[in-house]
C-alpha cells in the first residue's frame, strides 16, 4: 500500500552523505560527495518537527481523475502514485497537465462520499514554481455543476479552500465528507499537478478544518434599510463572515465582510420599492465555506422615498492610515444628506463598485480590503443620498492612492 516516489540521484564515487536524528526530533541532512567527473555536492539541512494531522489510506488512489484539457500528459497522473523524478539516471515526467487556458481544473472522483481528513497537492520538483498558489480547492457530496470558479465556490453543499506557500507540496485540512475534489486555478495558465493524495479521516484533527457556511440566514426592511442576520452552525472554525448582495437580476457582489462574533449586518444603500438578495458565507482564515442564501430571497425594500435634491459632498480626500485606506468627505453647505456611498475603482477609472454606506452625519470610511505593497491603484468618489435622490459623485483627491 506504499506509495511509489523516484528520488533524486545522490550517487558518488567518494565522500560521505548522512542523516541523522536528534534527541528533540530534528533532523539533520549534510554530507561532501564527489561525483564523476569531479563535481562535488555538499551542503546540510536541518528539518525541524511540526504537529501534523493523523492520515488513512490515500481515497483517490487510482480513481477516476478528469481535467478541463490535456496537454502531454492526462489527469490520471496524478493519481497514480508515482512522482516526477530521475530514475535510472533519467528524469521522467509523471505530472498530469492541462493546456494554457481559462480557470483550468482538475478533479477526481472517490467512488462514493468519503470521510477526509487530509488533502496533500505535490508540484513538480523542478518546474511551475507558484503556478498552484492561489488555487481553490473544491469539496462536494455532488458533482460540480460550473467551471466557473465563483460560481463553484457558492454551490450549495460546496467547501472552498485556497492554496499558498505552494513549494513542492501543501496539505489542506478539509475534515468534512466528499465525494468529488476539484483543485482549479482562477486565472489563465496552466494546471500542473505532480501528485494528489486525498487521505482518510481517522481522528485528531490538528488546526481544524474547512468553515461551515452559517446554519441559517434571514433579511429584513428596518427602517428603510435592510437587515441580515445569521445563525452560525456548529464548530464552524469562523473568524468572520462575508455577506454578497444582488439586486434584481443582476450579478451578485461582495457587500460586507464582519469579524466574529458578529452576526448581523445593515445594508443602507437600498432602494425603495427595488429587490435584493443576500447570501452569507463563513471565512476561516483565507479558506471560505458554501454560501448560505437568506430568506426570503429576494426582499423588497418597503418605506423610503421623498427627500429634497442631493447635493455632492464639497470636498473629499483619501489618505494611508496604518496601511489601510481612509476616505474623508466635507458635506456641502446646507446639504440635507441622509446618507453617503463610498464608491471604489482598482486599477481602472471607470468601474466603480459600491464600498460603504455610512449615515447622514458620516464624514469619513477606511476601507481595509486593499492590497498593500503591490502596486494596485485604488479611486474613490463619494455620493450624498437624500432619500431616494442621489448626487453626482464627488471624486477623492489623489487620484489614484497606491497602499
Amino acid at each position: 500500500n506504499h506509495d511509489r516516489q523516484y528520488v533524486p540521484d545522490i550517487s558518488a564515487t567518494s565522500g560521505v552523505w548522512a542523516i541523522l536524528p536528534a534527541s528533540n526530533g530534528t533532523l539533520w541532512l549534510g554530507g561532501d560527495l564527489r561525483r564523476a567527473g569531479s563535481r562535488t555536492v555538499s551542503g546540510f539541512a536541518k528539518f525541524s518537527p511540526t504537529p501534523t494531522q493523523p492520515v488513512g489510506n490515500n481515497l483517490a488512489r487510482d480513481r477516476t481523475a478528469r481535467q478541463s484539457s490535456t496537454a502531454d500528459r492526462p489527469a490520471s497522473y496524478a493519481v497514480n502514485r508515482v512522482w516526477s523524478g530521475v530514475w535510472r539516471g533519467n528524469f521522467r515526467w509523471q505530472d498530469s497537465r492541462t493546456q494554457t487556458q481559462a480557470n483550468p481544473w482538475w478533479e477526481v472522483d472517490l467512488g462514493s462520499s468519503r470521510n477526509i481528513g487530509i488533502l496533500r497537492v505535490w508540484k513538480p520538483g523542478i518546474c511551475c514554481n507558484g503556478g498552484l498558489n492561489g488555487a481553490r480547492v473544491f469539496v462536494s457530496n455532488t458533482p460540480f455543476t460550473s467551471n466557473n470558479p465563483s460560481v463553484t465556490a457558492g454551490q450549495a453543499g460546496v467547501s472552498s479552500f485556497t492554496l499558498n506557500g505552494v513549494i513542492r507540496r501543501k496539505d489542506v485540512a478539509v475534515n468534512r465528507s466528499g465525494r468529488y475534489v476539484r483543485i482549479q486555478l482562477p486565472r489563465t495558465a496552466q494546471l500542473v499537478l505532480d501528485e494528489v493524495q486525498v487521505f482518510e479521516n481517522v481522528g485528531g484533527v490538528i488546526g481544524g478544518g474547512g468553515p461551515v457556511a452559517p446554519a441559517s440566514c434571514s433579511v429584513a426592511n428596518a427602517n428603510g434599510n435592510l437587515r441580515v442576520t445569521w445563525n452560525r452552525a456548529g464548530n464552524d472554525r469562523a473568524t468572520g463572515f462575508v455577506v454578497r448582495r444582488q439586486r434584481g437580476n443582476g450579478a451578485s457582489f461582495w457587500a460586507a465582510r464582519v469579524s466574529t462574533p458578529t452576526t448581523s449586518w445593515t445594508d443602507s444603500n437600498v432602494v425603495a420599492g427595488a429587490s435584493y438578495t443576500y447570501t452569507v458565507e463563513t471565512l476561516a482564515g483565507s479558506n471560505r465555506s458554501s454560501r448560505r442564501t437568506c430568506a426570503p430571497s429576494p426582499i423588497v425594500v418597503a418605506g423610503g422615498g421623498g427627500g429634497g435634491a442631493a447635493v455632492k459632498p464639497a470636498a473629499c480626500s483619501a489618505a494611508l492610515v496604518n496601511g489601510n485606506v481612509r476616505v474623508n468627505w466635507t458635506p456641502a453647505a446646507g446639504s440635507s444628506a441622509t446618507r453617503y456611498v463610498v464608491r471604489r475603482a482598482r486599477n481602472n477609472f471607470t468601474n466603480f463598485f459600491w464600498a460603504a454606506a455610512t449615515g447622514g452625519a458620516g464624514r469619513t470610511w477606511t476601507d481595509t480590503n486593499v492590497i498593500r505593497g503591490q502596486g494596485q491603484r485604488y479611486t474613490y468618489t463619494v455620493e450624498a443620498l437624500n432619500g431616494t435622490n442621489r448626487s453626482a459623485p464627488k471624486w477623492c483627491s489623489p487620484v489614484p492612492i497606491v497602499p
